[in-house]
């Protein structure tokens, strides 16, 4: 239970054998294949963890002389940050010697390998999505599956709010954006990546969600930073038959430099099941005063 506090010889015993290390622990099941995460932060480390809401700077292990590895443990959870693939749990404590708080899972939003001053060392950005279970989260992402014409618009009134449930069908709207669009923005096409592989662009909603549209990833499409800000301010949009739409502001050199991208046909995904909605593109439309098409 999230907010539970355990020894260690508990974890264990719920885990596994295998004798658990400081930071990152990964177990395979019987067929040697990765089965699930867990991850340790003691506060008063050499880690130097830092947690602040739900989010939280986690640093990556090996202490020992010279620069952190990008591989074994570390290159376990960094596989995490493009495709989530097993659950992570994380336990924390304040310090040593202390039980051990189940925090939940996490899910990986982030990774760099940068310089401590000293070394290189693996930083991870780490969100808590509010469930204890890998069985809720399974439950979760059954609700984005299939590409159904009839998802509903919104979320309701329930799931509107921050709820565990909500967060964990966010985190699996961001991964399969993020997959299905190959890594590539769907208005330019850019692939951008990090130094460490991880692509630049980011799982937009179309209908957003502070209008409380739905997270689905057919109420979404993968866009680099540039165009998920003209996207979401209104700059952009794009009609029922995926051709990109600019707002006509001819005095403003943003409608210049946008005004390029008139009339090309977005990057779609290949499964026409995985693509936007009408529905969704036309309430994006509606919002930002796009003349209807």
């Amino acid at each position: 239970m999230i907010g539970s506090k355990y020894h260690m010889d508990e974890i264990e015993e719920v885990f596994g054998s295998g004798g658990f290390m400081a930071g990152i622990n990964p177990r395979k099941d019987d067929h040697e294949d990765l089965e699930y995460i867990v991850l340790t932060s003691s506060g008063q480390s050499h880690y130097a963890d830092h947690m602040r809401g739900d989010r939280i700077r986690y640093i990556g292990q090996d202490r020992g002389e010279g620069d952190q590895p990008k591989s074994g443990r570390n290159g376990r959870l960094i596989s995490q940050a493009d495709q989530l693939t097993v659950p992570i749990y994380l336990f924390s404590r304040e310090s040593k010697g202390k039980d051990w708080e189940y925090q939940g899972l996490v899910d990986v939003v982030g990774h760099e390998y940068v310089s401590d001053g000293k070394r290189m060392i693996n930083r991870f950005l780490l969100e808590r999505i509010g469930i204890s279970s890998s069985l809720e989260y399974t439950g979760a992402a059954a609700d984005l599956d299939g590409g159904a014409e009839d998802i509903p618009l919104e979320e309701d009134d329930r799931e509107a709010v921050e709820t565990g449930e909500r967060k964990a069908r966010s985190s699996i709207f961001r991964r399969r954006v993020k997959e299905y669009y190959s890594g590539r923005c769907a208005i330019c096409g850019s692939d951008r990546r990090t130094p460490e592989g991880t692509p630049e662009v980011e799982a937009a909603h179309i209908y957003p969600r502070r209008e409380d549209g739905r997270d689905h990833y057919r109420n979404g499409m993968a866009l680099c930073k540039l165009h998920h800000w003209a996207f979401d301010c209104g700059w952009i949009s794009v009609s029922d038959n995926y051709e990109i739409l600019v707002k006509n502001k001819k005095h403003r050199s943003e409608a210049k430099e946008f005004g390029q991208l008139e009339g090309n046909k977005i990057q779609l995904p290949d499964n026409e099941e995985n693509r936007p909605l009408p529905k969704f593109l036309r309430k994006h439309r509606d919002l930002h005063n796009f003349d209807p098409t």
